[in-house]
């Protein structure tokens, strides 16, 4: 609903100013989440939190998509994998979701860093996005879906699973190392690349190799900031990626429930055949020139 919102009266909008707004409010739903311990209050507050990030992934996908430069595209879409390692620091040190909530709403310190240079967002016309550039997000998405079973799947094989966390701090140069390699690697080849590691580590990890959880984070997550690329030849642009980025996250509601009606072995090879498919959409690698920058 944000990013469908946005995509019709950004246009409207002062970009930091609104950003600044947004920020705000997402700090204090944190707070009350925390303060109001009731499923009912739980569940509204959530479907509001998720108005308010659909407009803000919707407006940073914006500006990083304006500037043009597949370094930033990357360390947007990388913010992701950064807020889940502080937050899961977060919860380890504080040993409860409430606490861990409540530094949520302390964010909102972080407002006067935000730069004070505004952008007015351009009047276009809004476009839903093509059904290949969600797609394309979707199977992107497809490791970072698969890795919020893996504490529980580590859990009942008898490990710890603080390396999720290593994984995931691991994973983060990716989001500007894989960019920075697209400069001298086609995007598309390049993605062929890292998808077929995060194919293979991951059907490797869900059949028991647990080390190879490494790989297939550092891989899997690092896929996002190489698919906006190919997502361009699709139609996506600064007004409909974050449309596009959030229909394909709803993604997220249906491989975790997967193993609920299969073993993980089968459920393995699930995730490898579906990470490795993005590579069908970038065979062609001439389909499109990309408009994008170093």
């Amino acid at each position: 609903m944000g990013s469908v919102i946005f995509s019709r009266f950004g246009h409207t909008l002062s970009l930091v100013e609104f950003y600044k707004l947004l920020f705000g409010a997402a700090a204090s739903l944190s707070l009350l989440s925390a303060l109001l311990v009731s499923f009912p209050a739980e569940i509204t507050i959530r479907l509001i939190v998720g108005v308010v990030f659909g407009l803000m992934s919707s407006m940073a996908m914006y500006e990083a998509m304006e500037l043009n430069d597949r370094k930033v595209i990357g360390g947007t879409l990388g913010g992701w994998a950064i807020g889940w390692t502080l937050a899961g620091i977060t919860s380890m040190m504080l040993r409860s979701w409430s606490l861990a909530l409540t530094t949520g709403a302390l964010s909102v310190l972080l407002l006067p860093v935000i730069s004070r240079h505004d952008m007015k967002i351009k009047k276009a016309q809004s476009r839903m996005p093509s059904p290949l550039g969600v797609v394309t997000y979707l199977l992107s998405f497809v490791p970072s879906f698969s890795l919020s079973l893996a504490p529980y799947f580590l859990e009942i094989n008898g490990y710890s699973w603080d390396i999720v966390l290593i994984s995931y701090v691991l994973a983060i140069p990716m989001y500007f190392i894989l960019p920075a390699l697209s400069r001298r690697v086609n995007p598309g080849i390049l993605t062929v690349i890292v998808a077929s590691i995060a194919s293979i580590s991951g059907v490797l990890f869900f059949d028991g190799y647990i080390y190879l959880l490494i790989p297939f984070t550092m891989a899997g997550l690092g896929l996002n900031s190489v698919t906006p690329v190919i997502a361009r030849r699709y139609g996506i642009n600064s007004i409909n990626s974050g449309i596009a980025i959030n229909s394909a996250a709803l993604g997220g509601v249906v491989y975790p429930v997967i193993p609920s009606v299969m073993d993980y072995s089968d459920f393995s090879i699930i995730v490898g055949a579906s990470t490795f498919a993005i590579s069908s959409l970038v065979i062609d690698t001439k389909r499109k020139a990309t408009q994008v920058t170093s």
